[in-house]
């Protein structure tokens, strides 16, 4: 099950050298005149706040000059992930260029979690500093710190983008306090700022470490963000610095680096040092003067990457082992545990809750405590869940979609326990439903080169301004699997004039059910160059089949299977009927547990119909199979072979015998009868499909194109056909070998006693008592 949910609200008219589609991605991102799109489309370093507009950068600035001239000793303190360590290479850069050559120092993960603690303070003040610099932490360590400002006499100046807890730091340099109208930044972004304010001259240099955190960090690309974003790339892409280039030819990347690129390949790269083992191969690469010095620190991170992804892999080889036993029908949050790298748990937790759209716990043994990550999907706020039940846990810190935590062993099945009911309690059952945004609707003749062109100004995009996405309907034809084992599709879609080509990758699966049938589509417009050609290419998001397929040659083939399956598994026990009331009343209740079984095209369409009118959510559809989803969100499915699915409380039959569909399963009936059921064939029908057969000597071909010359020569329907050569076949009066139908010689054949047969009967009577 999958919702399709639009952006963009209601916008006012465009100003007239806009076009309409781009206005109203624009005012969907909060742009509201002329001036501000003209920043938006085309950012500065004009439009760069002066940094004294942050809070806390001037008294900071004057303290660090004041360390520069008095020579003090200057230490920085940063995080181990991509934000961290690029806020630590800004921030001791900075200082170099004032002459105060400053010390780092990388909290490890594993052994000392984030932010401050006590041994890496008596670490640095032992090791002599007058004054302390954090990046990227310190906002919540305001008791620690003074503490530390007692004992050891240093003094602490705090950089920090996160929300401030209990006692406040004297001395803080952040967006979260005061009114600062560049919106949130990121923590290599203060530190961006504060070096703004340090050496205004050489700033400009770092703006590419901001950039890069930015993206990692997963911070809103609007306000001051896009621009530094902006900026960034065009240094990256025109003269990049060593580790960067470095970094980009190990993860491949050709052509002009992108906004993707920093978030996928280069991100998780630097990042990998701090979950597998150090961050100091990160910071080493960053701050390397040239490509040589830089290749050492490249490799080492290139390797941690590989290992990172092995962890990452084996953690989710164990957790979807759990998963396997579980009822996803009726959880609402995924707890886990495992003998796992607790820096990794994060990535994996990550990859879960958007495999299953669900929140994910995934806790890491150590000794007799678990430390935990979390990841939430949008509607459930998880570090307000983890504060209803903080009596069980040890630690815990984090936002909505993200946490963090450490719980007693002993606690972890109360905690499994509490999580879920309150989650179950208090959450909208709509928001375990994926969703897919997109931007407006368009039709295919509005994707024009020219738009497409002018859509990228958009750029760069990511969290906060994503890639506009279209929402489009159009027969899709022409599909073919492309790439590695056919892992991605290409298609066609026809919406008016040639249409438009369109590639979905990673969903080669996808091209017999998409093929030949009008389509729901999201897709990003990209232009392509192919031999010096260009033209639009259909990025596609997501692509969801519209009402059902009318092919007869499909039909015909889908109701031969069914027929085959169902025929030789009926039973007839008595089942309780219901009428369309009943069944609307279940599909209403609740999102999940009813399953419609359906025997014709036509009353899937009326069913359909009538959902849409009532607005009750409408459920998916299948054709010719069942859900593989365990989550067990209500389904319609025509004609269905293959094992019934388990997980489901209700279920439901239309247009024939719950007996023909569910055989041996509890189920309610629902008229009136498939039409098919009519056209069953009797004794004389037979006699009249076997006299066509001997006149037609043999015929070949396939099944399809039997059916189709007894039907030019009889005159017989479809459903006629199919079922009556169903019993010829399983009484030997007719075989296919070889490509060629034959009728073999048989002895006579006593039609009433063959088991087939009896069953047609049967239906025939049954559909005679509608």
């Amino acid at each position: 099950m999958l919702d399709y949910v639009c952006r963009c609200g209601e916008c006012p008219p465009p100003p007239p050298d806009i076009h309409p589609l781009l206005w109203r991605l624009l005012y969907g991102r909060g742009v509201r005149s002329p001036e501000e799109a003209r920043r938006f489309l085309r950012p500065s370093a004009r439009d760069l706040l002066p940094p004294e507009a942050l809070h806390g950068v001037p008294e900071a600035a004057a303290r660090i000059r004041l360390a520069a001239d008095r020579g003090e000793r200057v230490w920085v303190w940063g995080d181990y992930d991509v934000d961290g360590v690029c806020a630590t290479a800004i921030m001791v850069s900075a200082l170099a260029r004032l002459g105060v050559q400053a010390r780092h120092y990388l909290p490890s993960r594993q052994g000392e979690g984030y932010g401050l603690n006590p041994g890496g303070l008596e670490t640095i003040a032992g090791a002599g500093c007058d004054l302390l610099i954090t990046v990227d932490c310190g906002i919540t360590d305001g008791a620690l710190i003074r503490e530390a400002e007692a004992r050891y006499g240093f003094r602490v100046i705090v950089t920090d983008h996160h929300q401030p807890g209990g006692q406040l730091p004297e001395r803080a340099v952040t967006p979260v306090l005061g009114d600062y109208p560049g919106g949130p930044l990121c923590g290599a972004g203060v530190a961006f700022k504060l070096a703004m304010a340090l050496c205004p001259e050489h700033a400009p240099s770092l703006v590419d470490l901001a950039a890069l955190a930015t993206v990692a960090d997963v911070v809103e690309l609007k306000g001051e963000n896009r621009v530094i974003l902006h900026l960034g790339l065009r240094q990256m892409n025109e003269a990049p610095r060593p580790g960067i280039a470095a970094l980009r030819e190990k993860a491949g990347i050709k052509g002009m680096l992108n906004a993707g690129h920093l978030g996928f390949q280069i991100g998780p790269r630097l990042n990998a040092g701090g979950r597998v083992e150090s961050a100091e191969a990160a910071y080493q690469v960053l701050m390397s003067p040239d490509r040589e010095t830089a290749e050492g620190p490249a490799q080492v991170l290139e390797e941690q990457n590989r290992a990172r992804k092995d962890i990452e892999h084996k953690i989710l080889q164990e957790a979807e082992k759990q998963i396997e036993g579980m009822d996803l029908a009726r959880i609402r949050a995924l707890v886990l545990e495992g003998a796992w790298e607790s820096g990794v748990i994060g990535l994996a937790a990550g990859r879960l809750a958007e495999r299953y759209h669900l929140p994910v716990v995934l806790l890491a043994r150590d000794g007799d405590r678990y430390t935990g990550s979390c990841r939430s999907i949008p509607g459930v706020d998880i570090f307000l869940c983890l504060g209803q039940v903080s009596d069980l846990l040890t630690r815990y810190g984090g936002h909505r979609q993200a946490a963090g935590l450490t719980i007693p062993r002993e606690n972890v099945a109360l905690f499994q326990e509490r999580l879920e009911a309150y989650i179950r309690e208090n959450t909208d059952p709509l928001c375990f439903v994926p969703r897919m945004e997109y931007d407006a609707r368009a039709g295919l003749e509005e994707l024009s080169e020219p738009l497409t062109r002018e859509l990228a100004k958009l750029q760069p995009c990511g969290f906060g301004n994503p890639a506009p996405v279209f929402r489009v309907q159009g027969e899709v034809r022409e599909t073919r699997r492309i790439g590695t084992e056919g892992a991605h599709l290409s298609y066609r879609v026809l919406g008016g004039g040639e249409g438009l080509r369109g590639v979905f990758f990673g969903q080669g699966r996808m091209a017999d059910k998409l093929e030949a049938r009008p389509c729901d589509l999201l897709v990003t417009p990209q232009i392509n160059e192919f031999r010096g050609q260009t033209s639009v290419q259909l990025h596609t998001r997501w692509a969801r089949p519209q009402g059902l397929r009318k092919d007869p040659l499909r039909w015909e083939e889908a109701l031969y299977r069914f027929l085959t399956q169902a025929l030789y598994n009926i039973v007839f026990p008595s089942m309780e009927s219901g009428g369309r009331e009943a069944l609307i009343r279940d599909l209403e209740k609740d999102i999940r547990g009813t399953l419609v079984l359906c025997a014709e095209p036509g009353l899937a369409e009326e069913l359909l119909g009538e959902l849409e009118k009532r607005e009750v959510r409408a459920s998916d559809l299948y054709i010719g199979s069942y859900p593989a989803d365990r989550r067990c969100w209500n389904a319609l499915c025509l004609l269905p072979t293959g094992e019934l699915p388990g997980g489901y409380e209700r279920i439901w039959c239309l247009g024939a015998p719950a007996a023909l569909l569910v055989p041996g399963t509890e189920a309610r009936q629902c008229g009136p009868a498939a039409e098919w059921l009519k056209d069953l064939p009797g004794l004389e029908t037979l006699r009249t499909l076997y006299r066509a057969l001997r006149k037609l000597s043999n015929p070949t071909g396939d099944r399809g194109a039997l059916v189709r010359e007894l039907r030019r020569t009889t005159g017989l329907k479809r459903g006629t056909i199919l079922p009556g050569c169903l019993v010829l076949e399983h009484t030997g009066l007719l075989t296919h070998r070889d490509g060629s139908w034959k009728l073999p010689p048989a002895d006579r054949v006593d039609m009433e006693d063959d088991l087939l047969y009896c069953r047609i009967v049967a239906l025939r009577n049954w559909e005679v008592e509608q």
